[in-house]
């Protein structure tokens, strides 16, 4: 039994990203080297069909787009005129790889954005001065941006979402005087809705909002969350900022990862209908924190990985459990590595859980028949079922 579609690993060595690719694929894997190191906090990212591979990298004095060619197994570097990268740049491909939004300087109090197409022309969007938090796709041509006129500042109090498109000028206003922990926001899959963290007030409690061209609702909030049965004991506000799975397949329903701060005891995996509505709760043990790790399985199911050095049955072991949506109830778990970044398939049948001694690739409906591969290093892309 091999598993589906194929799967790309990038070199890493005690925490250090390395420079070589490997490509499995029906049970035969080849190897490509990227010329140059990549951009800092940025990845590997592969087009939805599989087609391309793409990297922002450093080459000397200049920032490059490497891509590659998976049929043809060809490869191109092209330099592209924009500033090098500071400490802490940000990195944004588009979901067909065609286009990467680069931010050369997330510290910055004034934000420039670049928007680079893979033969290495940039535009760049003028932002007035304004500073830069959060970047989202779309779709393959339009970028949404959650700009405030100083920054950073957390939280973020009269923030701006906004949209930018490469074949109109300037920008298009989508919501004002947002109030949120962070600026992230993420598109459903048709680019209909936005969700993004938004108090009603300075200082009320946190809650997360849907936007749709026929208007605003809330999904969740804080306080919602508190009315539980299983968390009512949450005396502090717990957070509600849009981190974890996300949407569902079916964009009927939004889940978040958050914490009872400031402790790190009390984790839990929040989900509510994106239309609004009671939410759903699955607190964490004790002893294991929720790592934004996993995702949808099917509109009703989330298979997420506890971990932390007591939740396993060893210190390099974690759980990955299945979650029912609906409920928020667990209805099933098996092991995996440890802090493992649990990856699923295409089509949703298999999660990948990359372990110091290799990567298990474990079939959803037999978790005990799994296949173990002798690969190593991160899971930057599975493709093609």
């Amino acid at each position: 039994m091999s598993p589906p579609g194929r799967l790309v690993f990038l070199e890493s060595s005690s925490g250090s990203l390395g420079r070589t690719l490997t490509l499995y694929e029906r049970g035969e894997t080849r190897s490509v080297d990227l010329p140059s190191a990549l951009v800092s906090y940025s990845a590997i990212h592969g087009s939805t069909d599989g087609a391309v591979l793409a990297a922002l990298l450093l080459d000397g004095a200049s920032v490059s787009v490497w891509t590659y060619w998976t049929d043809s197994r060809t490869e191109r570097m092209t330099t592209s005129d924009v500033p090098r990268p500071a400490r802490e740049p940000l990195v944004y491909w588009s979901p067909d790889a065609r286009h990467v939004a680069y931010v050369p300087d997330q510290e910055a109090a004034a934000s420039e954005l670049f928007v680079i197409a893979l033969d290495g022309r940039a535009q760049r969007v003028a932002l007035n001065a304004a500073y830069l938090y959060a970047v989202s796709w779309r779709s393959n041509d339009e970028l949404s941006l959650m700009i405030g006129v100083s920054g950073p500042t957390y939280p973020l109090d009269s923030a701006t979402l906004m949209t930018w498109r490469s074949d109109r000028p300037g920008l298009t206003q989508l919501a004002s005087n947002v109030r949120a922990e962070t600026g992230t926001h993420a598109w459903s899959r048709d680019g209909a809705a936005v969700i993004y963290g938004d108090a009603d007030f300075p200082g009320g409690p946190p809650r997360l909002v849907r936007r749709t061209p026929e208007g605003t609702n809330v999904v969740f909030s804080a306080t919602d969350l508190q009315r539980l049965p299983n968390g009512c004991d949450l005396v502090a506000m717990p957070s509600a900022s849009p981190f974890g799975p996300g949407w569902s397949p079916d964009g009927r329903r939004y889940a978040t990862v958050g914490k009872m701060p400031p402790s790190e005891c009390c984790w839990f995996l929040a989900i509510g209908p994106a239309a609004g509505g009671a939410p759903s709760l699955f607190r964490a043990p004790s002893s294991c924190y929720l790592n934004g790790q996993g995702d949808w399985v099917d509109g009703e199911r989330i298979l997420v990985e506890l971990t932390g050095p007591s939740c396993g049955r060893t210190d390099r072991e974690g759980r990955a459990v299945m979650v029912d949506a609906r409920s928020g109830k667990a209805l099933g778990e098996f092991p995996v590595g440890r802090k493992s970044a649990l990856r699923l398939s295409p089509d949703h049948r298999w999660v990948a859980s990359v372990w110091d001694g290799g990567t298990d690739v474990i079939p959803l409906d037999d978790p005990s028949n799994r296949v173990v591969l002798p690969l190593h290093g991160i899971l930057v892309d599975w493709c093609c079922p």
